[in-house]
C-alpha cells in the first residue's frame, strides 16, 4: 500500500538522532530516503547501543536500526569538492534536504540553501543545529545533555522552584534529538500558508473556536478536534512555563492572570504562541520580540 508520503525523494545527511529520526517519520510514511554516511566511520549512531548480547557491533546497534529503517544508504565525503559535487547532483534530483551539520561545518564545505537551490529551485532544505542558523551562538556545538540544560528542561524535571534543594535532572536517552528531529519532520512536510491567518491556524490546533463570516457577522463554530495535538499539547506546556517560570512575563498575561482563571491564561498564551509561529512561517522573518504585538 502507498503510503501517504509515496514518490517524495529526500536526501539525509544526518549523524546520531535529529536528522536521521525526522528522515526515518518520512520513511516511515512511504518517502524515499537516501542517507548518507563518512567513508569509513558512517553515523556515530552506529556506536551506541543497546547491542544484542551486550557486545558493540557497528550492524548491530538498536538505535542506528531503528533511526534508519526504511532507507536507502551510501557513503559520500562531503568534505571533499568531489564528494559535495555528488551531493548536489542528488539533492538535485531530490525534493527535500535533511541535515544536522553545525553551521561552521555549513561554511567549511560550502554547503549553502542558495547553492543547492540554484540547481533545484523546488528543493526544501531542512538544517537542524543546536542553537539557529544565526546568531552569537550559531558556532556553538552541543550533545543532549547540553540542550536539555540549557533549555531548563533539566531543572523542571529536577526539582523544580518549589524544591531547589533538588538537582536538575536529565531524561533518559537522546530526547532533545528526538524532539529536534519530529519538529522538523513537522516544519518540513507544513506550509504556514495553507491557513489564511493566524487565527485560522490556531483554530485548526483546537486553541480557540473556529468561525465563519468576517467583521460584525461573524459566527463561532466548536472546537476542532482533528488538529495536530502534538503540537497543541507542546504549546500548552510551553505557555504554562512561560506563566509559572518566566522572571518577566508579557503585561497582557500577567493582568489577565488577575482576572481570569490560570488554564484560560495559559491557553492564550499558547493561542499567541501560535500565531506567533504561524505569522514568522507564513511571512518568512526571522523572530523579534514583540513581532505580534497584541495579544489573542
Amino acid at each position: 500500500m502507498a503510503g501517504a508520503l509515496s514518490g517524495l525523494k529526500i536526501v539525509e545527511l544526518g549523524e546520531m538522532v535529529s536528522a536521521p529520526y525526522a528522515a526515518k517519520l518520512m520513511a516511515d510514511m512511504g518517502a524515499e530516503v537516501i542517507k548518507i554516511e563518512r567513508p569509513g566511520a558512517g553515523d556515530g549512531a552506529r556506536l551506541r547501543g543497546p547491542f544484542p548480547g551486550g557486545e558493540s557491533h557497528r550492524e548491530k546497534s538498536g538505535l542506528y536500526l531503528y533511526l534508519n529503517s526504511n532507507k536507502v544508504g551510501v557513503t559520500l565525503d562531503v568534505s571533499r569538492p568531489e564528494g559535495l559535487e555528488l551531493l548536489e547532483r542528488l539533492a538535485a534530483d531530490a525534493d527535500v534536504l535533511i541535515h544536522n551539520l553545525v553551521p561552521s561545518d555549513m561554511d567549511r564545505i560550502g554547503l549553502t540553501f542558495e547553492r543547492l537551490h540554484n540547481r533545484n529551485p523546488r528543493l526544501v532544505m531542512t538544517s537542524i543545529s543546536p542553537w539557529g542558523l544565526s546568531g552569537p551562538k550559531r558556532e556553538w556545538r552541543a550533545e543532549d545533555l547540553t540542550l536539555w540544560s540549557a533549555s531548563g528542561l533539566c531543572y523542571v524535571n529536577g526539582g523544580g522552584p518549589e524544591h531547589p534543594e533538588m538537582p536538575p535532572l536529565r531524561a533518559f536517552g537522546q530526547q532533545a534529538g528526538f524532539q529536534g528531529g519530529v519538529h522538523a519532520a513537522v516544519a518540513t512536510m507544513g506550509d504556514a500558508k495553507a491557513f489564511k491567518s493566524g487565527r485560522e491556524f490556531a483554530a485548526w490546533l483546537g486553541l480557540v473556536p473556529r468561525q465563519t463570516g468576517t467583521g460584525g457577522r461573524v459566527r463561532l463554530l466548536g472546537i476542532s478536534k482533528r488538529g495536530d495535538r502534538y503540537l497543541r499539547t507542546l504549546l500548552i506546556h510551553g505557555a504554562r512555563a512561560v506563566l509559572t517560570h518566566s522572571k518577566a512575563p508579557p503585561e497582557w498575561l500577567t493582568e489577565l492572570v488577575k482576572r481570569r482563571p490560570k488554564n484560560v491564561a495559559v491557553v492564550a498564551m499558547a493561542n499567541k504562541m501560535a500565531r506567533t509561529i504561524w505569522a514568522l512561517m507564513a511571512h518568512e522573518r526571522a523572530y523579534q520580540i514583540g513581532y505580534v504585538s497584541r495579544p489573542a
